[in-house]
């Protein structure tokens, strides 16, 4: 073991549980805050808008463990680093933590750039950490691009079902271009 990986070790060990918590808290309110503002948007009936939030928190906590799944069993078998899954568990869920800001997603026409700029930027800091514990960048990028086709792979066949369930219990399908929503709805002012 290296001594940045020791490093590393060290301060997972210490801090992981309060490093876990405050940002996944800080990440899923703002992306709950981004859903809400969406299901809102959509005119979700209201007995309907928690169970709809509860699938959207099921979708993005199914992103982490496939995230964390890959890291973790390309770590295990092809680089032999000696990381525990909550190890990886712990970078993953740090390096989501620019999805602090994905409230403002719901921007118009800026939001959804907003956004795909986050999960780059998310991936970077992934990039950039799995680099410098032992991945190397050849090796930390290649994790990347397979866990970005792992996601798209798994969006539209395993989180499929979680997609149609969110559907079903918000009473619609939801649309999730904000553009589109906001360029459908009518306001009736009083004159």
């Amino acid at each position: 073991m290296t001594e940045l990986q020791q490093q590393l070790k060290d301060l997972i060990d210490a801090y992981g549980v309060a490093a876990i918590i405050i940002s996944l808290s800080l990440t899923s309110l703002s992306v709950a805050v981004g859903q809400g503002l969406l299901l809102l948007a959509n005119q979700v009936k209201a007995s309907r808008f928690v169970f709809s939030l509860l699938a959207s928190a099921v979708i993005f906590m199914a992103s982490l463990g496939v995230w964390t799944a890959m890291v973790y069993l390309v770590a295990e078998y092809y680089f032999q680093l000696p990381l525990t899954l909550w190890q990886i568990f712990v970078i993953v869920v740090v390096s989501f933590s620019p999805l602090t800001q994905a409230y403002l997603g719901i921007l118009p026409y800026f939001g959804s750039c907003i956004v795909r700029l986050l999960y780059l930027q998310s991936g970077l800091l992934l990039l950039l950490i799995l680099g410098g514990i032992g991945f190397g960048w050849k090796g930390a990028l290649w994790v990347l691009l397979g866990g970005l086709a792992v996601l798209v792979v798994a969006r539209f066949t395993l989180l499929q079902p979680l997609y149609w369930l969110q559907n079903r219990i918000a009473g619609k399908q939801l649309r999730r271009r904000y553009q589109a929503i906001i360029s459908d709805l009518r306001l009736d002012l009083p004159s």
